[in-house]
């Protein structure tokens, strides 16, 4: 959008939100709102939301509800580990299950038990051993069985391959289903629990990358990649009982090969049943040392069952961090040992002239760097050709950001400058900006007229969340009207004739969910709304407001094929309303002007030193190819633009392309429609185009002349990358009143519409 801009430039966070139903009826959600993760339990029958904080957690990954829907497993990240927490749906309580550096993530709750499968890179199935090597990590993922009957510390382990075993579904108590690429490629398995034998039940070339179960119904849903983005797939009819067998990839067999050679290397730091058992000793002793309850590593013959419709959750403990393991949040860095040792001089005066390289920790500073610079060509309607130099600096936290921007045009008369300074530091941004523009016109051919308009503006915008914005930016300005005539013996300077002031307001929304692609490979919407007021200050009749509605919808039609839709309208209104100009398209270059029609501000001036200040409000409504700029002239206008955009090249290959020229061609189709009009609008049959009022004395004739008051034009076009910039061509075919006008060729810089 024109001088829009998004909220925050980050990436989508593909694991959020995670969604289970709890019940027929209830969903659970956990996302993350204004910074903080939520659970929100959604009522479908009601509509009604009971939404929680997660203070404890940094990030989660993985949430189930178990079969009546109140406990929660959940695989959440506190402190930077990743470890399993047992929730209630109903009450505020957690209760950790697990705390290693060991990932235990996906965890499901087996259907009429109160027990658990998840996968983890954990290589021993007690919990009481604990590493503090990060090196003596699992590198693969396997699934284990966690019981809450039992009080014993030993888990079930379900799979030990060399490969990552992920997802585990369990249909019963017997049967498990998991995402395992032992094979090179994801596919789906089933584990059997009493006979202990896995097998493969899908053999897609492309690896699923999560999966869904109906086994009521035989059906598969699963994601996958196809093209390089991520696919929905529904299978009815799915045997989930098949046995497939496909051979293992060759990359696969040589990750299995390393991976069995470094099994059998002897390590020397292994762990001997002597170690374990003083290691379980020297952690129930920790545990009995910091007045908790301890493990009893006995087995219960006939253990309770949990009820888990009224299940008590102990009070957290905050346990002590090991010894051995390093708190990276207060860590304390000793001093350098230096062994004594004999040194001769020389190396003592070497080691007085080394500079120590450890120059931290610093305390930040607020150093600022640029981090954005444009010099483009600009094609201004009124002024014509021009240079645009913009910069942009930040601070690494991107907390204040100044900005600032030259538009040069060739006649070294008229141009643009503004500089602006924002503070994104707090929930609300606010803005400082300066802004001069010179326009200088030759309106008759006997004199120079400059028009000048400054700026002041102090605003701020409220980020409604990462893709809404709304901004309230009240401003100041002053115009100047000078005229020069061209006679000779005249004055060569400027004489000030007139000049004004104003002061306003102007409130904006900002919409903006799009994805871009690639060179203007667009996918989502757009919309930006903005209402202007100008309150004269010299004189109450030169006030005027202007609304402004710009809507954009990008629809993907197959793979990098787009369909993109533009709707404008606006309008001037008020005590001195300023004129719409329609036709033509942005940085045009090979424009044409319509300096007919008599509310036209471009059409000439007979009279010398008439000031046409509304030069400096003056809008142009493109895209209307095929016609001149100012075809119509009215207080309204509204533009309705449609395009097929099709990258011919990129869309059949599907390799890389080095060129720049190929990999940005893109062939367009269009449709542009459009009109302006002050009074009636065209839907009126006495609009003010269908309608000529005639004025002859004390005779006035209302003439219908049954004009079309559209303008549209259809046609084709390709844009692409030449020296550096984005260039467009179309053809156009123009129809007015019905008739098929003369082809016209739009040559353009740019992008979108």
């Amino acid at each position: 959008l024109k001088g829009g801009y998004k909220v925050i430039n980050q990436e989508v966070d593909n694991n959020m939100p995670l969604i289970d139903w709890a019940d027929d009826n209830t969903l659970g959600i956990i996302h993350a709102k204004r910074g903080a993760l939520t659970l929100t339990l959604f009522d479908y029958g009601t509509k009604s939301k009971l939404p929680r904080k997660l203070r404890r957690f940094d990030q989660v990954k993985s949430m189930d509800f178990s079969d009546n829907g109140r406990l929660i497993i959940v695989s959440g990240v506190v402190n930077g580990k990743n470890d399993l927490f047992l929730l209630s749906s109903r009450r505020d309580r957690v209760k950790r299950l697990t705390d290693d550096l060991y990932d235990d993530m996906y965890a499901s709750f087996v259907p009429g038990t109160n027990s658990f499968v998840f996968s983890s890179n954990r290589t021993s199935d007690t919990l009481a051993v604990k590493t503090n090597d990060f090196e003596n990590l699992g590198k693969t993922m396997n699934l284990f069985i966690y019981n809450l009957d039992t009080t014993k510390t030993v888990l079930k382990r379900v799979t030990n391959t060399i490969s990552h075993d992920t997802k585990p579904l369990a249909l019963n108590r017997d049967i498990v289903y998991y995402l395992s690429d032992q094979k090179g490629v994801s596919n789906l398995f089933k584990y059997s629990l009493s006979s202990g034998i896995y097998t493969q039940v899908t053999n897609y070339r492309q690896s699923i990358k999560n999966f869904d179960i109906d086994f009521t119904n035989n059906a598969l849903a699963f994601i996958s990649t196809q093209i390089g983005q991520d696919q929905i797939y529904y299978a009815n009819d799915f045997n989930y009982n098949q046995q497939i067998f496909t051979p293992t990839t060759p990359r696969q067999q040589v990750l299995q090969v390393k991976a069995f050679r470094e099994r059998r290397k002897p390590k020397a730091n292994a762990l001997t049943i002597q170690d374990i058992v003083e290691q379980r000793l020297s952690e129930k002793n920790k545990e009995a040392k910091r007045d908790t309850v301890q493990t009893d590593t006995t087995e219960v013959s006939d253990p309770e069952v949990i009820d888990t419709d009224n299940y008590q959750f102990e009070e957290d403990v905050t346990v002590a961090p090991d010894e051995d393991v390093i708190n990276t949040d207060d860590y304390t860095f000793d001093n350098d040992l230096v062994k004594p040792q004999q040194e001769s001089f020389l190396t003592q005066y070497r080691q007085l002239r080394k500079e120590n390289k450890i120059t931290g920790p610093l305390k930040y500073e607020e150093r600022f760097s640029a981090d954005n610079i444009i010099t483009s060509f600009v094609i201004d309607p009124l002024r014509g050709f021009g240079i645009l130099l913009e910069t942009q600096m930040t601070d690494m936290l991107e907390n204040h950001k100044f900005s600032g921007g030259v538009t040069a045009i060739t006649d070294l008369s008229s141009g643009d400058i503004w500089a602006e300074y924002q503070y994104l530091k707090g929930r609300v941004d606010l803005r400082g900006r300066l802004e001069r523009n010179v326009l200088e016109w030759d309106p008759n051919g006997r004199e120079n007229q400059q028009y000048s308009k400054n700026t002041i503006t102090l605003g701020a915008s409220l980020p409604i969340n990462t893709k809404a914005r709304f901004s309230v930016n009240p401003f100041y300005t002053y115009t100047t009207f000078e005229s020069q005539p061209l006679a000779l013996g005249s004055s060569p300077q400027f004489d000030e004739v007139s000049n004004n002031q104003f002061a306003g307001a102007h409130l904006e929304f900002v919409y903006d969910n799009s994805i871009i692609n690639g060179m203007n490979l667009i996918e989502g919407s757009r919309a930006k709304i903005s209402l202007r007021h100008y309150e004269g200050l010299k004189d109450k009749e030169e006030s005027f407001t202007n609304f402004k509605a710009d809507l954009r919808h990008y629809q993907k039609i197959h793979r990098e094929i787009v369909f993109a839709t533009r709707l404008f309208y606006g309008s001037f209104f008020g005590r001195a309303p300023k004129n719409y100009l329609l036709g033509g398209m942005d940085n045009w270059i090979n424009q044409d002007d319509n300096l007919e029609g008599t509310a036209n501000p471009l059409a000439p001036i007979e009279q010398v030193g008439v000031d046409n200040s509304e030069l400096l409000f003056t809008e142009f409504a493109t895209n209307v190819r095929g016609f001149d700029y100012a075809s119509l002239v009215g207080n309204n206008t509204v533009v309705f633009n449609a395009e097929l955009r099709v990258p011919l090249i990129r869309y059949l290959q599907a390799g890389p392309i080095t060129s720049n020229f190929f990999r940005n061609l893109q062939f367009t189709g269009f449709f542009d429609i459009g009109s302006a009009w002050t009074g009636a609008s065209p839907f009126n049959e006495d609009n003010s185009i269908s309608n000529r009022i005639i004025r002859d004395g004390a005779f006035v004739i209302d003439l219908k002349n049954f004009r079309n008051p559209w303008l549209y034009s259809y046609g084709f076009g390709f844009r692409t990358m030449l020296l550096g910039y984005y260039v467009k061509v179309d053809v156009a075919y123009p129809v007015e009143n019905f008739n098929v006008g003369d082809t016209a060729f739009h040559f353009t810089l740019g992008y979108d519409f």
